[in-house]
């Protein structure tokens, strides 16, 4: 009889709720459980159930060997369970000691716990821990490049896509004859910085007080979000360029039609403040934007 002195009621009755989620998940991964899963639930109910009430909602003859493997199946999904969390305590242990050595710039000691503390996890198939691991050995990784390191990939992306801007042009894809583009190429060619502004003032403030974004007209959007980008750009106020620049690119991603045929204007539109960030020393953020508008090409291109 199931009763509230039954061994098997009461072993399941002594166990946590973590611990019975981890033996309904464990024992849920197999079809050949579901009697057991099924007696582990109504021995888990307030209720107290005689053994012939169990077989009644069991639909079985015998109840013996139903109990016997509920037992051994609980036993050995605690111990598992047991060992899996005292595991993951002592890497969360050694995960803080990396956290540690790294707030103190010790990237060496960091960088051998992390090689010790990988192998085991490796080992014991602790996947949450390899991903915490690999975020740490990441953030040595960053620390060890330098901002010349940073400048010369950035630099190397601006080659490459010189080369195939100059391709686009042979082609007669890409056509740099817009006003406001060359009105942008003049300004950042000047090397004076209050001149810049100045220009961009008495020369694109007006014509940007004079375009109204129009669902209609999406061109005229983008020719307003090219001004104000670079406008903006050049005072220092980069999250307002950023702003206008996905507005704008919003109505490119809705026209693929549109990017294709006014390539040019998507060109002044992020290659040029991908630029305008590298010129203020923004590197990390100018290769980011270089990236995304890599993966724009490789689409089109």
């Amino acid at each position: 009889m199931a009763s509230s002195h039954d061994p098997l009621k009461l072993l399941i009755s002594s166990m946590d709720t973590n611990e019975k989620r981890y033996y309904k998940l464990l024992s849920a991964a197999f079809k050949s459980n579901s009697k057991t899963l099924q007696l582990f639930d109504l021995l888990d109910a307030e209720e107290d159930l005689s053994d012939s009430e169990l077989m009644t909602r069991l639909k079985v003859s015998s109840i013996n060997s139903i109990r016997m493997l509920l037992r051994k199946q609980l036993l050995r999904a605690m111990r598992i369970y047991q060992e899996e969390r005292n595991e993951r305590s002592a890497m969360r242990g050694t995960i803080g000691e990396i956290e540690f050595l790294l707030s103190k710039q010790l990237t060496g000691e960091a960088e051998k716990e992390i090689r010790k503390a990988y192998k085991k996890a490796e080992s014991a198939n602790n996947h949450l821990a390899l991903y915490e691991l690999t975020l740490r050995n990441n953030e040595i990784r960053k620390q060890f490049r330098t901002s010349q390191e940073l400048v010369d990939e950035f630099e190397g992306r601006i080659s490459e896509m010189d080369n195939l801007c100059e391709r686009l042009l042979n082609m007669g894809r890409l056509r740099l004859v817009d006003t406001e583009w060359n009105l942008y190429i003049q300004s950042f060619d000047r090397g004076d910085a209050n001149r810049n502004q100045q220009f961009f003032r008495e020369r694109i403030e007006p014509i940007l007080n004079g375009i109204k974004p129009k669902d209609s007209a999406p061109l005229e959007t983008i020719h307003a979000a090219i001004l104000r980008s670079g406008f903006n750009t050049l005072l220092g106020d980069i999250q307002v360029s950023e702003s206008a620049i996905g507005q704008a690119n919003r109505l490119f991603d809705l026209d693929d039609q549109l990017l294709v045929n006014r390539f040019s204007m998507f060109f002044a539109l992020n290659y040029n403040h991908s630029c305008g960030l590298f010129i203020r020393g923004m590197v990390n953020e100018s290769l980011t934007w270089t990236l995304s508008t890599e993966e724009v090409l490789a689409r089109h291109y």
